[in-house]
């Protein structure tokens, strides 16, 4: 169950995803963390390929992919996906 908290984000709202955006923010989560392409296409099971045509836009990369980048970083989808401003997911504390 998801919890409810008083923190807020702005969300920048359009009617289209910019591919530009997401491809440049995809590359800067994979060159942030310090890996090559191949390092980076292995730990996500995919090819080379087509991670190169994410980040340099000639693709939409697949909602999956950005649900495991969010798994195993601290990105935010709607960063990444241009819609926010907010880098980091903001992780509330369960008591």
């Amino acid at each position: 169950m998801m919890g409810l908290t008083a923190y807020r984000i702005e969300l920048i709202t359009s009617d289209e995803i910019d591919i530009k955006v997401v491809s440049t923010r995809v590359r800067e989560i994979r060159e942030g963390m310090n890996e090559t392409l191949n390092q980076f296409t292995k730990r996500l099971n995919t090819s080379s390929s087509t991670w190169s045509a994410y980040e340099t836009g000639k693709v939409l990369i697949l909602s999956a992919f950005l649900l495991e980048l969010t798994k195993f970083t601290d990105y935010s989808l709607d960063w990444m996906l241009g819609r926010s401003n907010d880098k980091y997911i903001h992780k509330v504390d369960r008591k």
